[in-house]
């Protein structure tokens, strides 16, 4: 379980994005790829051509965007999206990656085997030009790592809980979470790759 205040930070950031995909198309997607997009029965105890309209609503505003999209729109709980369209495209993840380190993290310290009162140290390495809080050197328990990734998307925090807790275990974390087309770079020749369907998937 995420902690209430990190929840609450994650809620908003699935409101702005989890039906809209990643921040950019990746070198494989194909442009426009919403141009239809598959419809699912009507949501229950609706109005007739509720979910028609909502569809109808998703195709308008990625045309008025007129750029390339990945939309999924569903109710949590529920296996079959409300509507969905180039929700397999892959798309560079920016700092959407942020919230797969938090899956990783907050399963280590499920299982016992990290503490949020352990400690972290940003290093050198872990800076980065813009988007970066902390200094190198600064000490942040693990509590704190994750407040400053999540709450004020900190790059130094991220980069360090990548470092030392890994991006394959992350990758492997996403896998057995069943969040599938969602991957953190391993290496200097890969991008953070995320889909819509992922997203909605992780939330």
């Amino acid at each position: 379980m995420l902690p209430l205040r990190r929840t609450a930070a994650v809620g908003v950031i699935s409101a702005l994005i989890a039906i809209a995909g990643a921040c950019g198309p990746s070198g494989g997607a194909a442009a426009n790829a919403p141009a239809g997009g598959v419809v699912s029965p009507a949501i229950a105890g609706a109005p007739a051509g509720a979910t028609a309209a909502l569809a109808a609503t998703a195709r308008q505003l990625v045309g008025d965007f007129g750029a390339q999209a990945g939309i999924v729109i569903a109710i949590p709980g529920r296996s079959t999206p409300l509507f969905a369209a180039g929700a397999d495209e892959p798309f560079i993840a920016a700092s959407l990656y942020k919230l797969a380190v938090l899956l990783r993290v907050e399963g280590l310290v499920e299982r016992g085997a990290l503490s949020y009162g352990d400690t972290i140290t940003i290093e050198d390495v872990d800076v980065t030009v813009d988007g970066s809080n902390e200094y190198p050197g600064t000490v942040l328990t693990i509590d704190e790592a994750l407040e400053e990734m999540i709450t004020y998307s900190d790059n130094g925090a991220a980069l360090a809980l990548v470092r030392v807790y890994g991006a394959a275990a992350t990758n492997a974390a996403l896998e057995a979470a069943g969040v599938h087309g969602f991957h953190v770079a391993e290496n200097g020749d890969e991008d953070n790759i995320v889909t819509a369907r992922a997203l909605g998937t992780f939330f």
